[in-house]
């Protein structure tokens, strides 16, 4: 199982921040896993159950703004772009969501020293994580998640109710 990081800019993007704001608003009042798709460059490499985590870029508050698991393979269409070009698709189990702007544990400047081989302000989405980087970022997010308020959901409770294997636990 790979980890793959996805990158947002709500000022370019076609999904804005009132879109992720009614996720949460949304993924809060169900069960998860909540699903939505999301264009993913190396799309090549991307497997059915790969792990995502969705970063907010180009911002005051880039973070982390999504955690959750591929469901089924890359799919080619009209890019959201609008340009007549092609992008491939995934869908994503949404195991949690989070606002930057004010879960503040989860900015970028919270795990840029840690893992400074994660590009936390740019880059294209879809990049893939070496293992053990994925390991250590998982390992730190897990108590963060499960320490918060807000938690919609603990990840490791969803990977075992459908019997998932668990990425960040040797």
């Amino acid at each position: 199982m790979n980890t793959f990081i996805l990158r947002w800019n709500p000022n370019i993007s076609s999904y804005k921040m009132e879109n992720h704001l009614g996720i949460i608003s949304h993924a809060r009042e169900m069960e998860f896993p909540n699903q939505f798709d999301w264009s993913v460059y190396e799309w090549q490499k991307v497997k059915d159950g790969d792990m995502v985590i969705l970063l907010q870029v180009g911002t005051d508050n880039d973070g982390i703004a999504m955690i959750g698991k591929i469901k089924g393979e890359p799919q080619a269409d009209e890019s959201w772009k609008k340009d007549g070009s092609k992008a491939h698709y995934v869908f994503i189990d949404i195991f949690d969501a989070f606002n930057p702007e004010t879960d503040k544990e989860f900015r970028a400047e919270n795990f840029e020293n840690d893992f400074d081989k994660i590009r936390w302000h740019k880059g294209h989405s879809g990049e893939l994580l070496d293992k053990a980087t994925a390991k250590r970022l998982f390992d730190k997010l897990l108590p963060i998640i499960q320490g918060t308020e807000h938690k919609q959901c603990d990840m490791l409770s969803i990977f075992m109710k459908y019997g998932w294997d668990i990425p960040f636990i040797d």
